[in-house]
């Protein structure tokens, strides 16, 4: 008979626990950590999204969901405004870009879901390698347009007229000044922005 309590005992222990943990992610709950990211979701997703997401091959899958799921945790979990725990967590590991971070618990999650390893370390290596060339590339855009500014700036003599446009961009302030020859469109005003 004591068997037999304790069995119903730890039968309803174990149920009660598994309610509580899903019960913690409310409609605004915002995650902590990859592993908190991970379990929401499969808290929140049906039995059925679940399935039709693990089936799909992994970029395709992830690619899907980027501007609907992968959105509203880029929106609802704060990642665009930064400073909560999620994204302190993922700036800890030199992931900064929300989309990234969407990308990595999306990509994460299909993996869980079809028993694979995560290779967290190899995601974070991929942005940041990502990121790195890109910086590499605009620096080298950059460089080209000061050859080519430094370039054309030379081929103007003392007393030469120029006629030149710009425009404001009132966000950051930055000023933008093209000379109009150069423009497709002599007639163009500049927009102010």
């Amino acid at each position: 008979m004591r068997l037999f309590y304790l069995q119903i005992f730890l039968l309803t222990a174990v149920a009660a626990f598994a309610q509580t943990d899903c019960d913690k992610y409310q409609d605004d709950y915002t995650p902590k950590d990859l592993d908190d990211a991970l379990n929401f979701l499969d808290c929140k997703w049906s039995d059925s999204d679940k399935e039709t997401f693990k089936s799909k091959d992994e970029r395709d899958a992830v690619s899907e969901l980027h501007f609907g799921t992968g959105l509203a945790i880029r929106n609802s979990w704060g990642l665009w405004k930064g400073g909560n725990s999620l994204t302190r967590y993922f700036n800890s590991k030199g992931i900064f870009h929300p989309d990234d971070i969407s990308s990595i618990i999306l990509t994460s999650f299909h993996r869980q879901l079809n028993n694979k390893d995560i290779e967290l370390e190899n995601q974070i290596k991929y942005y940041k390698d990502y990121w790195a060339e890109a910086r590499k590339s605009q620096k080298e855009i950059d460089n080209e347009i000061k050859i080519q500014t430094k370039t054309e700036y030379e081929t103007f003599k003392i007393g030469d007229t120029v006629k030149i446009a710009y425009k404001i961009n009132l966000n950051s302030g930055a000023v933008y000044a093209y000379r109009i020859q150069k423009h497709p469109d002599l007639d163009d005003e500049p927009t102010v922005l």
